[in-house]
């Protein structure tokens, strides 16, 4: 990832457009693309590239939302046997205690 960007960097030192530069960066999505294109294009890209930042910072908090949301039933499970196995450990022995006894 970072030889593909030195390289695209390299690509606007020498004059060329930051949509040609980034166009070969695989791992862009062609949205981003096709908006710095038509901010280059229309002489608006300040305000391409903040709507894109935006865009992108909704689709990363939308995406930790749903991981949080798919780890939380796991973690109350984990942590729902640890305790049942802690009073397993401490109730077990007492009532072989009491079956001896009784």
């Amino acid at each position: 990832m970072r030889k593909a960007l030195s390289s695209a960097h390299e690509g606007i030192k020498e004059g060329k457009s930051l949509y040609h530069s980034l166009e070969a960066l695989s791992f862009l999505p062609s949205i981003m693309l096709k908006m710095i294109k038509i901010g280059e294009i229309s002489g608006t890209l300040t305000v391409i590239t903040g709507r894109l930042a935006t865009l992108f910072e909704q689709q990363l908090k939308e995406t930790t939302d749903k991981l949080g949301q798919l780890i939380e039933p796991l973690v109350i499970v984990f942590l729902g046997t640890l305790v049942g196995g802690l009073v397993l450990s401490m109730y077990l022995p007492i009532f072989s205690l009491m079956s001896v006894v009784g």
